[in-house]
């Protein structure tokens, strides 16, 4: 992918959130004007793979969208964490957090690129009929990946109000600069799933290493299951599993390789060193080369225990330890150690999980049941014992979550799910789920910019 630059993009820094008008209409030296850049059905295909390079960014889905997560969650150690890093584990976000600075401008540049290709693609000359089709509807996928993941963090969760008319995030869906407000939780949750459904529709099973339409279904599965709306998580998963052509790698070390694999629905292509989507993950987390920097990305020696509990687990060589069994003992993950890797944004082992807490939910144990098993086998483990009841079997699914998911961003999002979905009283490292310190704090240049918005409260989670 080729990074392309277009001076609306450069300019709308915080996507109009701060700045002035007046600077806005001068264009700097040797910027590509919009008429410049937007002629041909090749220029429009460059903004659109632009975007994929936003999202591959060590402050977004190339590393930030997963280490932030994580260490607000209980799977990771933060004895040696300071900075920002420590701020997000403590949960004491305020605004003047450089990672989350960075985190709101990538997503919203992410939506920002897609709405301006939505508003002038119909200016682009030669375009055929199934390339403005296809164009459109990954314009829409990349604005609905946008708004999902920044909803996660700078908002409380979809359900933690009855109506979810809580305070959300600015919902964007023109390329302008307007100041607006904050909409609700739940008016941010119908344009995503608005914009997947149209993406479903208008994307091809093949794309080139982009998202297809195996993709869009998926991420919608993730999405509703975000949202505990079983059914729909539960149909989509299933029509992945069933229809998608894909299966699950028996390595369970290849996930995160440079290497061909069924098993990924949509993953951001590395092709070298110097083209590595996974090279911010690689850097929060490599274990290898210890004699220098340790890796900020640590694992709790209490999750350690649990993960290694099982001799026969396959995943066990996921971990490295130093100064076993003392104190200052430290756990490492060797699952992101590759010299380069592809970045599997949604991929199989996830939906099936998906869809197992999904048919434990609709009463479907058989379903649930097999698919847990899918994943236990391919990592070494026995089968569950058949006949478990509702709440046994969505107690090993969660269990069997947090040890394949590791390192990937889920157990924060997951943990919360749970706390709407029926427990209340589950807490998080020892701090209420839904305390205001769980929600990460919108950044400075936010505050500023925009006349309209309104902070989220701070800490009461200690």
């Amino acid at each position: 992918m080729k990074r392309f630059t277009i001076y609306l993009f450069s300019l709308a820094l915080v996507i109009g959130l701060s700045g002035c008008q007046d600077f806005l209409d001068t264009p700097p030296e040797n910027a590509l004007l919009w008429e410049e850049a937007m002629r041909t059905p090749e220029d429009a295909q460059r903004l659109l793979s632009s975007n994929y390079d936003v999202l591959r960014a060590g402050n977004f889905y190339g590393g930030n969208v997963w280490m932030l997560s994580d260490l607000m969650a209980d799977n990771m150690d933060g004895r040696t964490l300071s900075g920002d890093f420590l701020a997000y584990h403590t949960h004491n976000t305020g605004i003047f957090i450089s990672a989350s600075r960075d985190l709101w401008f990538q997503g919203y540049l992410v939506i920002y690129r897609a709405n301006v290709l939505l508003e002038r693609i119909d200016e682009v000359q030669g375009l055929s009929d199934s390339e403005r089709t296809r164009m459109i509807a990954e314009a829409k996928f990349l604005r609905a990946m946008g708004h999902f993941e920044e909803i996660r963090f700078f908002a409380q969760p979809y359900g933690s109000s009855a109506d979810n008319n809580h305070t959300g995030i600015p919902l964007r869906v023109a390329a302008n600069t307007d100041r607006i407000p904050r909409a609700t939780v739940g008016e941010v949750y119908t344009q995503i799933i608005a914009d997947l459904q149209d993406a479903i529709a208008g994307l091809p099973t093949e794309n080139n290493g982009y998202v297809t339409s195996w993709g869009a279904k998926a991420y919608l599965a993730r999405v509703y299951f975000q949202m505990n709306q079983f059914q729909n998580a539960f149909d989509l998963a299933t029509d992945v599993i069933n229809n998608g052509g894909f299966s699950l790698n028996p390595d369970v070390m290849a996930r995160f390789s440079a290497n061909a694999n069924a098993e990924n629905i949509f993953a951001l292509i590395s092709t070298g060193n110097l083209d590595n989507s996974g090279g911010g993950i690689a850097g929060h987390y490599r274990s290898t080369n210890l004699t220098g920097a340790e890796p900020t990305g640590k694992i709790s020696q209490a999750f350690h225990a649990i993960a290694v509990a099982d001799t026969a687990d396959l995943r066990r060589q996921w971990y490295i330890s130093q100064d076993t069994l003392q104190a200052s003992e430290r756990i490492y993950l060797t699952r992101f150690n590759a010299d380069f890797f592809n970045v599997p944004i949604v991929h199989l082992a996830e939906v099936m999980l998906i869809r197992a807490e999904c048919a434990v939910e609709l009463g479907d144990l058989t379903t649930a049941e097999s698919d847990l098993n899918a994943i236990r086998t391919r990592a070494g483990l026995d089968p569950v014992n058949p006949g478990q009841g509702a709440n046994a079997l969505r107690t090993f699914i969660q269990a069997e979550r947090r040890l394949e998911l590791v390192g990937e961003g889920n157990r924060l999002h997951d943990l919360k799910r749970q706390a709407v979905n029926g427990n209340p009283s589950l807490t998080i490292n020892g701090a209420p789920w839904d305390c205001a310190g769980m929600v990460v704090q919108l950044p400075d240049e936010e505050a500023a910019g925009n006349p309209e918005i309104v902070l989220n409260p701070e800490g009461n989670c200690n």
